[in-house]
């Protein structure tokens, strides 16, 4: 996923949507927990994570599958972001 698409989102969005690619990238596809994206992107509570997840959904930047996996739009897990945002 180019930066330029991703250009948009809030730190924190960035920070979730990469952590998501980088966990998919590095676990054969599998989706993260919210507990994982909270303790990795040092938020208050999974509930923020939720939300900020629920919003990637509503923009189309991440789907869900009928079995809730979370999954990239374009299927790839790739991201031009600095590695530091992660």
């Amino acid at each position: 996923m180019a930066f330029s698409m991703i250009f948009g989102l809030t730190t924190d969005e960035k920070k979730v949507l990469n952590l998501i690619i980088c966990y998919k990238r590095n676990n054969d596809g599998n989706s993260p927990s919210y507990s994982y994206l909270k303790n990795r992107g040092v938020f208050a509570s999974t509930n923020t994570v939720f939300q900020i997840v629920t919003k990637l959904v509503t923009l189309g930047y991440l789907y869900k599958t009928d079995n809730g996996k979370l999954c990239v739009k374009g299927g790839k897990w790739d991201t031009d972001l600095p590695r530091d945002i992660a």
